[in-house]
């Protein structure tokens, strides 16, 4: 499963060239994983990472805004894009289960 689905074919790499902001509908290669399995997403660097978040609890049979995201060892949230976090091609993003309660 992709999120081209919902963003269209295509893939992108790096910057727009000389340090450039990327172009409008510049692809980066993601990958969501979880328990274990792991999901490729391609993605547009302005997107708002919630489409791919949507996209891996369809595709692990969780309920919407379920998971936890992570990058580098940073929460992410639904509005934040792959630009924002300087992510690249075949950046791993960690899916978790939020810990409900306290712990001993």
């Amino acid at each position: 499963m992709t999120v081209e689905e919902y963003e269209g074919q295509g893939s992108g790499s790096g910057t727009g060239g000389n340090g450039d902001p990327p172009a409008k509908g510049e692809k980066v290669l993601l990958i969501v994983q979880f328990d274990g399995k792991s999901v490729k997403f391609n993605l547009s660097k302005t997107a708002p990472l919630k489409k791919i978040f949507r996209a891996t609890e369809k595709q692990f049979g969780m309920e919407p805004m379920t998971l936890k995201f992570t990058f580098d060892g940073k929460t992410l949230n639904d509005e934040d894009s792959p630009l924002e976090h300087e992510m690249e091609d075949e950046d791993l993003i960690h899916a978790h289960t939020p810990q409900i309660g306290g712990s001993y």
